[in-house]
């Protein structure tokens, strides 16, 4: 039996992210003070410190800001910490080059901004530099930076691509976390040489895709022959049962699913970073991810999940049912588990709740957990296990777009299927073409993106991919 767990680092990442927005909101506008100067632009202030050159804040009217170079003759060399805090009217801003300090959360929540280009004498970005600007698509960062502060980025769900030069040597942490169109990262230096921290989302770190083992195995092929559709509790059940006979392997090189081994190493621990870990919730929420929900959606599952007494099956007023493809926690005297629900079927004082858990008998495995409604406690083989809580992601939330494959001369049985903003790529068909050996799918017929299965889809509509080729 393995220990049940949510994704510690997705539980945390929500709390701190509340805990630090209730601490920015609380956060007070700064007013016009005694030694300041006001700048007056087309669409509202700039209020500049002459004592220090700093642009300490703007009013929130602003629309396009070009900040002068100086201003009564004095140099323009820093901008104070939330200086454009929530400036959702913000569309541009040039920032001059005599500017060599910009403090922290300076662009903080400004939604409209699409690009930012910082200055050459920055040496640092400070930490939610731009934090939630949603709209961002273009970030430009000079060599001489060092070092990015932590959640600079987080949450600009439109960036498609960062560049990082030579001078970086640091990456805080979460910098670039909930960036969901973010899959373009390049480093003009040695990315080995760069503290990096828990600076992107999962997918960064085991290379977007499967490892290399597990797609030598069977389970991977299994799993290939699942269609994806719009029924994701359909698509949750599919995936888990590709699984069915999985084994836990030895290490990172053995993780095809064929090992006998006992080491907890396998490619769900694989794909969060996890190995080697007690799995069953590592497999639980990679069959939810696979099955085409957004890992904000799963966590906003975990945040509303309910317990046995919720439900209708209580006799208690609740509303709730335990349905296909929700995720229970149990509790047992050793631990506790999690296990992915197929099918539940009421009789008289039992539920009968067909279920696939990895990590049983250190693999994936399917069985009936009979629960005894009135206790809350199973029966049977079971008779240790009690009901904790259910995750049951709400999934009219999903917003759909159509992901198109084109051969790009080959041929390939899947066309085109939906996808749900920020889900994982997921399953991927593998088209063929005489002659020639498939290298992958591209975001251009030449050139472009390499598109994998643990990478995010971050559009706002839809997207074609190419398959590239060479010779055999």
């Amino acid at each position: 039996m393995q220990k049940g767990k949510m994704r510690s680092h997705s539980l945390s990442a929500i709390i701190s992210a509340m805990v630090m927005l209730m601490s920015v909101l609380s956060y007070n506008v700064p007013v016009y003070a005694k030694g300041e100067t006001i700048y007056d632009t087309p669409s509202g202030r700039l209020f500049f410190e002459k004592a220090t050159g700093t642009i300490t804040w703007a009013d929130e009217s602003v629309t396009d800001v070009v900040i002068p170079s100086e201003i009564d003759g004095v140099k323009v060399t820093a901008i104070k910490e939330w200086a454009f805090y929530n400036h959702s009217n913000l569309r541009s801003v040039v920032i001059p080059e005599t500017v060599t300090t910009i403090d922290k959360g300076a662009f903080f929540g400004c939604t409209a901004l699409p690009s930012i280009s910082f200055p050459k004498g920055l040496t640092k970005i400070e930490e939610q530099m731009c934090y939630g600007c949603t709209s961002l698509t273009s970030v430009t960062i000079p060599n001489g930076v060092t070092e990015i502060g932590r959640q600079a980025f987080c949450g600009c769900i439109a960036l498609p691509g960062i560049t990082f030069p030579k001078s970086v040597v640091s990456i805080g942490d979460r910098a670039f976390y909930r960036c969901s169109s973010l899959y373009d990262i390049r480093f003009e230096g040695n990315r080995n040489n760069i503290s990096l921290a828990d600076a992107f989302d999962t997918w960064f770190y085991n290379g977007g895709d499967f490892s290399a083992s597990y797609k030598k195995g069977k389970y991977y092929k299994n799993l290939m022959k699942v269609k994806l559709t719009t029924n994701v509790p359909n698509n949750i059940i599919n995936i888990a049962k590709s699984q069915k006979g999985y084994h836990e392997g030895r290490s990172n090189n053995d993780l095809s699913g064929k090992s006998k081994s006992k080491k907890n190493y396998t490619e769900y621990g694989f794909y969060y970073g996890t190995n080697p870990e007690l799995w069953c919730g590592d497999f639980a929420e990679w069959c939810v991810e696979m099955g085409g929900v957004p890992r904000s959606l799963l966590n906003e599952g975990y945040v509303n999940k309910f317990t046995l007494a919720d439900t209708v099956y209580a006799g208690k007023g609740g509303t709730k049912k335990i349905s296909k493809g929700d995720l229970c926690h149990v509790v047992k005297p050793d631990g506790a588990h999690m296990f992915i629900v197929e099918s539940v079927k009421k009789s008289g004082k039992t539920l009968k709740i067909k279920f696939c858990d990895g990590g049983h008998n250190d693999s994936v495995y399917a069985d009936t957990y009979k629960l005894d409604i009135s206790t809350g406690k199973g029966k049977g083989n079971y008779s240790r296990w009690t009901m904790d809580y259910i995750v049951s992601p709400d999934y009219s939330k999903l917003v759909y777009h159509t992901l198109k494959f084109n051969a790009n001369g080959g041929k390939v049985k899947v066309s085109s299927r939906k996808i749900a903003e920020g889900a994982l790529y997921s399953v991927l068909p593998t088209p063929t073409k005489s002659g020639k050996k498939f290298v992958g799918w591209f975001t251009e017929k030449t050139g472009g993106v390499q598109v994998t299965s643990y990478m995010p889809f971050g559009k706002t509509g839809n997207q074609t991919l190419y398959a590239h080729w060479k010779k055999k």
